[in-house]
């Protein structure tokens, strides 16, 4: 028991925990009960130079009554202390209150929603981001990430970029338009990206995929300035695209209203890099976009 305060060698065998400790729990509990074992060292340290001082200067009749008092004070000021630092009765096996759990802002300014486990496709190219509708061969990472999206209840699939550089944090919740072969014969499947998602931890599922929990990003209203933004762009990409004739896409863009949806539509873009793009993947708002 080197290195365990005493109050917690108590505490851990008059009330085991089964559970498994929080993120930061266990250190907590352990910096709790080092605080509560100094605390009781020298308060009991103090007790008694008090009652060595008592005994010295009265009778002994008088001492004893008066010891008598100063320990049940000393006594219930410290277990007062104890219970304060320990967060009172509700957390008596000394572990730290959970805190209130507000809803976190992520990409867009959204709020995350609750967790959801589903299959994830890495892929190099393309970069998809929400909104886009393209075609990603069918190799044996992506058949097992199909068969179980299409497995699932949602049908839903997430599509991460994978780079050499890091493990992304963001991918785009997809869902799947078609299952076929593209021209040269090659087996693909066509998805359409839908929302972002941030990635938390991996998880356990049906068939040969690889499964990860998941948190929808979900979009707010855009600022005036944003607006402004993203209108300028608009005139821009509009202005580009009909130099070079392509005015299906044209058609496409002009409907198109909403900031975050237009600047999604950089990841077409020929110019941006892999890395720029999955920036714009991970960007917290449109207006920082730089697309």
């Amino acid at each position: 028991m080197i290195g365990k305060p005493l109050t917690q060698v108590v505490s851990e065998r008059v009330q085991p925990d089964s559970d498994e400790p929080e993120p930061g729990e266990k250190d907590f509990i352990h910096r709790v009960h080092v605080q509560l074992s100094a605390m009781w060292g020298i308060g009991l340290l103090v007790g008694v130079l008090i009652s060595l001082a008592i005994i010295f200067s009265l009778s002994v009749d008088v001492a004893n009554g008066v010891n008598t008092v100063v320990s049940l004070s000393l006594s219930a000021v410290l277990l007062a202390a104890t219970f304060w630092m320990g967060g009172g009765p509700a957390t008596a096996g000394n572990k730290p209150p959970h805190p209130r759990v507000e809803p976190t802002r992520f990409n867009f300014g959204g709020l995350m929603s609750e967790a959801i486990a589903v299959p994830v496709l890495f892929v190099s190219d393309p970069i998809v981001l929400p909104g886009m509708v393209v075609p990603i061969a069918l190799d044996d990472a992506a058949r097992a990430a199909v068969d179980a999206a299409q497995a699932s209840e949602s049908g839903k699939l997430l599509i991460a970029p994978r780079l050499d550089d890091r493990y992304p944090t963001y991918g785009v919740l997809a869902s799947i338009v078609q299952v076929g072969r593209i021209a040269g014969g090659s087996a693909a499947v066509v998805i359409r990206g839908e929302r972002r998602a941030h990635i938390g931890s991996g998880t356990t599922g049906p068939g040969a995929a690889l499964w990860v929990e998941v948190t929808e990003v979900a979009d707010t209203d855009p600022t005036d300035d944003t607006k402004a933004l993203a209108t300028e762009y608009k005139k821009l990409l509009l202005a580009m695209l009909q130099r070079r004739e392509a005015w299906q896409i044209v058609d496409v863009v002009n409907k198109i209203t909403d900031p975050s949806d237009l600047a999604d539509t950089a990841g077409y873009a020929s110019y941006l890099s892999d890395v720029e793009k999955r920036q714009l993947l991970e960007r917290t708002s449109p207006s920082g976009c730089g697309c």
